[in-house]
């Protein structure tokens, strides 16, 4: 055998190889699986593929190939075009974790021992969406009417889309067409790891649309929406108003709020929203301030069955207490310091924390308190 050029894909014991400016594929008993007569012939991607009921795994070893100055997809093993070389360019979804292919798959209701994907390749500088499946020829979905498609992305079957007006669309490949609820805006933006909805906007005003609700929930009125959800609540974005305020809109109900926007900051911790007016802290629940802005220091400590506790702080350098969801004292502002031991500790020789040579067992939620250079232990009311 003599060769040109051998390449390792690192998958499935596949190379590429050429000879004469030609390429194909061997595997690694030295047997050629696709003779060198294309162009071009990149790395195997596998393609993982995961059936949504029963979780088994398909990997499909399939390659991007160019012949004539065109492209296509080949199937390695079996030397197939799975889609002919006729494309002038292939951006091939293998690079998402979450593939497409199998969302199609799931909510067309195709049952098949073979799963499909999709592949987004371009015309005359014209972007549209392929269908493949190894037991069925290959359909185009989405015509090339596009300047371009970018995505999927995890948690989302929606594709986007640019169009030569240079308005953004967003496309739903199982329906074959764009979502009109979102219709045609000047910029779509996304978070990559959270794609139940997406943020859109038109004159240079942003409102959000939910996959999950398949509408637009908050109009385009606002300066910024985040893309991104709190970390702990996907279903909370911050949201920034003409105005200077923030708040934190709930993106899946229509025009509803987690926190009002009428603050000047807010910020997730432990499960609840930390509200910021005029350099004091207060809590915001349930759209409603339940402790109002009057503290220099909030911390959201910890949770019961029916109840949270907050450690406070009126002023700076002023005493620490305790507050309850009620806006309640349990513990008034009394000590120097709080601390609160949310830990369990499994060493028996390690059980007792020290203070004032007092041992305290260490407990998650244990409060000790620090007044007047001595450490008490504090129970909650």
């Amino acid at each position: 055998m003599n060769l040109d050029f051998i390449e390792d894909c690192k998958v499935k014991k596949i190379y590429v190889v050429g000879k004469d400016n030609k390429y194909g594929y061997m595997d690694n008993h030295l047997a050629i699986l696709v003779p060198c007569i294309y162009d071009m012939a990149y790395p195997v991607i596998p393609l993982e593929i995961r059936h949504w009921e029963s979780y088994t795994q398909h990997w499909y070893p399939h390659a991007i190939v160019k012949k004539e100055n065109k492209f296509g997809v080949l199937s390695v093993p079996d030397n197939t075009e799975m889609l002919p070389c006729e494309f002038d360019s292939i951006n091939h979804p293998y690079y998402s974790k979450y593939n497409l292919g199998q969302e199609f798959w799931h909510r067309s209701e195709i049952s098949n021992s073979s799963p499909p994907y999709l592949v987004f390749a371009s015309k005359d500088d014209k972007w549209g969406i392929y269908f493949i499946h190894n037991d069925k020829p290959y359909e185009q979905l989405i015509p090339h009417e596009y300047k371009y498609i970018w995505g999927p992305f995890l948690n989302n079957p929606y594709v986007y889309a640019k169009k030569f007006n240079n308005k953004f669309v967003v496309l739903d490949p199982v329906s074959k067409k764009e979502i009109e609820a979102v219709g045609e805006v000047d910029q779509i933006d996304f978070g990559v790891n959270y794609n139940s909805y997406c943020t859109i906007c038109i004159d240079n005003k942003w409102g959000v649309f939910s996959f999950i609700k398949g509408t637009i929930t908050h109009e385009c009125k606002y300066k910024k929406i985040n893309p991104y959800p709190f970390p702990g609540n996907t279903k909370a974005a911050l949201l920034h108003t003409f105005d200077g305020n923030v708040g934190v809109a709930n993106l899946h109900e229509k025009d509803s709020f987690f926190v009002p926007p009428k603050y000047n900051n807010v910020c997730y911790e432990n499960g609840s929203f930390i509200v910021f007016n005029f350099g004091k802290k207060g809590i915001v629940a349930d759209s409603k301030e339940i402790i109002p802005c009057e503290y220099f220091y909030i911390e959201n400590v910890l949770k019961s069955n029916s109840n949270r506790y907050f450690i406070v702080q009126k002023f700076k350098n002023s005493k620490f207490g305790i507050l309850d969801l009620q806006n309640k004292f349990t513990t008034e502002l009394k000590y120097d310091k709080l601390q609160v031991l949310n830990m369990t500790v499994n060493d028996p020789k390690s059980q007792y924390i020290l203070r004032n040579e007092l041992k305290y067992p260490i407990i998650a939620g244990l409060i000790l308190g620090l007044k007047e250079n001595t450490w008490e232990q504090i129970t909650l009311e």
